[in-house]
């Protein structure tokens, strides 16, 4: 359904809008682990189902799209692949560390403690959302790069 509905959300927001959009719906969700975990009630679990699907369309489909803008032509495969990497090799590898860091922190005698366990990525998610909202410049200058006439363009993309 987000799919869908992205590119219309995405005229009005642009990049840095709807990054934050998704970042502020993964705080949401991370809350509501935390409160159902906390009251018991289920429909807090439930209502993480459509948070998770807007917060990773409009994460990565947005971080997709700028890539594609920013990147030089002959290089938006290689950013792909840097991203993709990025994202699913090394965040994905840090994050279970972290993750099982904290679990085993909150856990004792084999029991969790799943609102101490929720707490840390929602404060984490609400960190990333104050620290992106100040620094990301949606509009900020591109480094433009001179080659050398003479120079191949398979020799110089692994360096740039």
């Amino acid at each position: 359904m987000f799919l869908f509905t992205f590119p219309s959300f995405f005229a009005k927001l642009r990049y840095k809008g709807s990054i934050i959009a998704a970042i502020v719906a993964w705080v949401m969700m991370y809350g509501c682990f935390e409160l159902g975990a906390h009251t018991g009630v289920n429909g807090f679990i439930y209502a993480v189902l459509p948070f998770h699907g807007f917060c990773f369309t409009f994460f990565f489909v947005s971080g997709q799209l700028y890539e594609n803008e920013k990147a030089l032509a002959r290089l938006r495969n290689s950013a792909q692949g840097l991203i993709s990497f990025a994202t699913y090799g090394v965040g994905k590898y840090l994050g279970m560390l972290i993750a099982g860091n904290v679990l085993d922190r909150y856990t004792v005698q084999n029991a969790h403690n799943w609102v101490s366990v929720w707490i840390v990525p929602f404060v984490m998610a609400a960190i990333v959302l104050v620290g992106f909202s100040l620094l990301f410049r949606e509009n900020g200058k591109t480094l433009k790069i001179d080659i050398p006439v003479g120079i191949e363009d398979k020799n110089t993309n692994f360096f740039l």
